[in-house]
């Protein structure tokens, strides 16, 4: 599903709405909470030989992010618990094969992979 949602720029209404849902159903939370995707672009410019930046791109990185903040009861979002950057960003290229975590509590983390289904 990461994958499509990637690939589409989060433009399909019906697998954001399946991940939404799939969120809700196993989310480890017994409290309320919003959750934010976000789809971005970057080129990354080319180094030259002498580490200077060049003006023409040597790839286009397209990630996804995922936030999950608590919400109080006005339904005001706070900072987010937990949230991931899909895919990670490594010696400057798209790395398919790793996701950053990010997670206030390392159990949280852990849950999060879990639902992700994403070995540490």
């Amino acid at each position: 599903m990461i994958y499509a949602l990637k690939d589409c720029g989060l433009q399909n209404d019906a697998l954001m709405l399946n991940l939404y849902e799939l969120i809700a159903e196993k989310y480890p939370k017994g409290r309320p909470y919003a959750i934010y995707m976000y789809y971005g672009a970057y080129d990354v410019p080319i180094k030259g030989s002498d580490k200077a930046y060049q003006d023409e791109s040597e790839e286009v990185y397209q990630y996804l992010i995922l936030a999950i903040s608590p919400v109080d009861e006005e339904q005001v979002p706070h900072s987010p618990e937990t949230g991931f950057l899909y895919p990670a960003f490594t010696n400057r290229s798209t790395d398919v094969a790793h996701v950053n975590f990010y997670s206030k509590d390392y159990e949280e983390a852990q849950e999060l992979m879990e639902f992700l289904n994403i070995k540490a």
